[in-house]
């Protein structure tokens, strides 16, 4: 006798998922940025200027960072060639991290007396973490009302501003027998932020059908 099994065979495949990370990577924001018009809001290491106007409470920087130039009245002034004048200014809109490219000067200035047809020439420098910069020597100063001359830029820099950074910028006068009167003395310094990473990732998930 022969007996028969009929067998049913039933074949299942579970969905496999197969999770792949595609990609991990960081993206890095750099761009330059600048900052308004910084006015001094101290004052710095070099005072050799006289004051138009006491400043025994309020301090040099006082007749220097007014809002517009106009020199009538406010102003530190000096006739003694190799004087220096700073001011301190706050880097609190510069981030941490930050490097700081360029420091651009304007200043509002004129001769101080008026004797004969002698100039005055009148340099501008700023003072990093105790460190002078060289002087740019770019103003023959004329007439004796203040008036805002073209900004000086000291470029290709690469100062680190981090929480202790401190910044000054002056002036100094070289040649002349008729000195300087300094009105207004405004700066912008361009930086570059510190990078900021992002983390992504891209997944795929691959799952097979199931036969029946």
């Amino acid at each position: 006798m022969t007996t028969t099994y009929n067998v049913k065979h039933k074949i299942l495949i579970s969905g496999i998922a197969l999770l792949g990370i595609a990609s991990l990577f960081s993206v890095y924001s750099v761009f330059a940025d600048t900052t308004n018009a910084l006015l001094p809001s101290s004052d710095g290491t070099y005072l050799r200027w006289m004051p138009s106007i006491s400043t025994a409470r309020r301090g040099h920087f006082n007749n220097v960072n007014e809002l517009t130039c106009d020199g009538l009245a406010s102003y530190n002034y000096t006739n003694a060639a190799g004087s220096r004048e700073s001011y301190g200014i706050s880097l609190a809109a510069v981030p941490n991290g930050s490097t700081i490219t360029a420091i651009t000067i304007t200043p509002c200035a004129s001769k101080n007396n008026n004797y004969g047809s002698s100039t005055t020439t009148l340099g501008v420098f700023y003072r990093y973490n105790n460190m002078d910069s060289t002087v740019a020597w770019n103003y023959n100063l004329a007439g004796l009302t203040p008036t805002q001359l073209a900004p000086t830029t000291f470029n290709g820099l690469s100062l680190v501003k981090n929480s202790s950074s401190v910044i000054q910028i002056g002036a100094v006068i070289s040649v002349g027998t008729n000195g300087a009167r300094l009105s207004r003395i405004a700066t912008v310094i361009t930086y570059t932020p510190p990078a900021t990473t992002t983390v992504a990732t891209s997944t795929t998930t691959v799952a097979t059908t199931t036969p029946r």
